[in-house]
């Protein structure tokens, strides 16, 4: 089936498919903008790593290109996968469900982010440091500010100063003029 109206919104196209809004529910669409996937959902978002992160109600759960419920998270919020992981955030804690649906890394911190080169972003009492795929913190919280690693390296701010931190944890600082 061909939709030939026009949407409320749209996402891009992520693995051939594009979550589009009819109204009040989202579907999704392929590349000639055929339905492959009805309507149903309250929030759709783009699939990432073969699956997308979908909302009926107050149930948050990951659906796979035909549709299908893979699993379901009792989460308040959750992201899109990132190396095979997404962080959720569960009672006000962030932690880190695989695949499956099972949790690899509890809910206990403050903060996260998505997993790059191995290591995630994880917030401890105001500040920042990088945890691997079992949890274990790599790199300490000690960071006002931390982002993604990329080449080896992640952007951060420390004492009011911006820099890089390596994944073997050390930090070389920019020089200010």
């Amino acid at each position: 089936m061909v939709v030939e109206e026009g949407y409320n919104n749209a996402l891009s196209f992520s693995e051939g498919l594009a979550a589009v809004n009819t109204g009040r529910l989202w579907a999704y669409i392929d590349h000639s903008g055929s339905i492959k996937i009805p309507a149903q959902f309250d929030e759709a978002f783009a699939f990432s790593e073969g699956l997308a992160r979908v909302r009926k109600g107050v149930a948050w759960s990951y659906i796979d290109t035909s549709g299908k419920i893979q699993f379901s998270v009792g989460a308040d919020t959750s992201s899109s996968f990132s190396e095979g992981y997404v962080w959720v955030k569960k009672n006000g804690k962030f932690g880190f469900i695989d695949r499956t649906g099972t949790f690899a890394v509890e809910p206990k911190f403050d903060d996260a982010g998505g997993f790059s080169e191995g290591l995630a972003v994880v917030g401890m009492d105001g500040k920042y440091g990088y945890i691997d795929t079992s949890g274990r913190l790599v790199i300490p919280p000690q960071f006002d500010l931390a982002w993604d690693f990329h080449d080896g390296n992640a952007f951060v701010k420390l004492n009011g100063k911006y820099g890089f931190v390596h994944h073997d944890g050390k930090i070389t600082m920019c020089k200010t003029e």
